[in-house]
């Protein structure tokens, strides 16, 4: 509650201070062990994200991520058409390089555009944001529980499955994106011009230790599809790949220091506290009685897209899958329904600031840097009817 009163009461402290005091309070309240407070943090996403911040901040600090900026969105002559890149390379990008690498990536060169150009920022953050969400749908390396699935799933050829089954319903819902957020900003961002960034001076030696932890990033991911479409032989955890991104820079660069001081602290933050949070909330047992009290299908494709949707904002979406699965695997489970689980857990992410790791990372990132991202209550009124649609077209397409 006192992250959303952040933005009708000013001096609040930033939202990861609040989640920090949160899961300080429910140990020591009782409510969960220090124990197992420490066990409920998953360091595999931790020390993913601190690895890729490294990445990201040496990026900014080197003007590389200027230069990839004016690559990606600098062909944009307008508002509008920058609106709808902004959608179409978001959309790809999380199916691609994980919805939370693609907004650690992305928010820094959104920002230095709309800057250079006084444009608002909330229209492009908030297409960002749904675009992570909604694009990432249909990858099984789009996000954590997309992974999770596709590995944990009964699924022989994952990248096929997913594609096939999810990419005309996400295509769709991307498209409602940008209908929606037209209709909210086009006379906003009508007949307004963009100027691309010119980029300035390069840190050279820093941007090649930046491109070789790029490098290193995709031949990670890389890795870890062959991994998964060889059955699984090992596994390489996210860990490892951040931690392997960032190496360059942490290992040889001289600018380590002042790259450690400078990035993303806050984030890791605020999700330490919330793996904490989400994990006393488990344990309560309130939802799970809730559950069994509406005897509901759990089973049937409707039930499954609504109730990982809305359990997601309430214990996370990686967490949701993880408890689903063994549900699932109670029967004989079809693609379909797999497929529900990843469509309804994913597309939560427009429901609600909550909903997605990516949402956090987009707000904590912009407003590090300065700028008015958007409100949770914003978010929320755009996205809300937004993502019921989205969940329709998913539910809809996959019975």
């Amino acid at each position: 509650m006192a992250i959303i009163l952040r933005g009708f009461i000013p001096g609040l402290p930033s939202i990861s201070v609040l989640m920090a005091l949160g899961a300080v309070l429910v140990i020591v309240s009782g409510e969960i062990s220090l124990f197992n407070a420490f066990k409920a943090i998953n360091l595999d996403v931790i020390l993913y994200l601190f690895g890729v911040f490294v990445l990201s901040q040496a990026l900014e600090d080197s003007g590389t991520l200027a230069q990839l900026g004016t690559f990606v969105w600098g062909r944009a002559q307008t508002a509008s058409v920058l609106l709808v890149l902004v959608v179409v390379v978001g959309g790809l990008s999380a199916s691609l390089l994980t919805n939370d690498t693609a907004a650690i990536l992305g928010v820094p060169l959104l920002l230095a555009l709309t800057t250079h150009n006084q444009l608002p920022s909330q229209p492009f953050l908030l297409a960002f944001a749904y675009a992570l969400s909604i694009g990432s749908v249909m990858s099984p390396i789009g996000n954590p529980q997309n992974l999770l699935i596709a590995t944990q799933g009964d699924l022989n050829r994952p990248f096929e499955t997913f594609l096939g089954g999810l990419f005309w319903p996400t295509l769709l819902c991307l498209g409602l994106v940008l209908l929606v957020l037209w209709i909210r900003f086009g006379r906003l961002l009508a007949n307004h011009r963009v100027i691309p960034v010119t980029s300035g001076p390069v840190d050279r030696a820093l941007s090649r230790l930046c491109w070789a932890g790029l490098v290193l990033l995709l031949l990670g991911i890389g890795l870890k599809l062959v991994l998964i479409r060889a059955g699984g032989l090992f596994d390489l955890p996210f860990a490892v790949i951040g931690l392997i991104a960032g190496a360059p820079v942490l290992l040889f660069s001289r600018r380590r220091l002042s790259t450690l001081q400078r990035m993303d602290w806050s984030t890791l933050l605020f999700f330490v506290g919330l793996f904490v949070l989400t994990q006393a909330v488990w344990n309560s047992g309130v939802f799970q009685s809730l559950l069994e009290r509406t005897h509901v299908d759990v089973r049937g494709i409707p039930q499954i897209v609504l109730i990982s949707s809305v359990v997601s904002q309430l214990i996370s979406n990686v967490p949701l899958v993880e408890l689903y699965l063994p549900l699932l695997n109670q029967g004989p489970e079809s693609p379909s329904q797999l497929l529900a689980l990843a469509a309804g857990s994913t597309a939560a992410g427009t429901l609600s600031v909550f909903g997605a790791a990516s949402n956090i990372i987009i707000l904590q990132s912009a407003e590090q840097r300065g700028s008015k991202a958007f409100s949770i209550i914003e978010f929320t009124l755009i996205g809300l009817p937004l993502g019921l649609a989205c969940l329709a077209v998913y539910g809809l397409w996959l019975v």
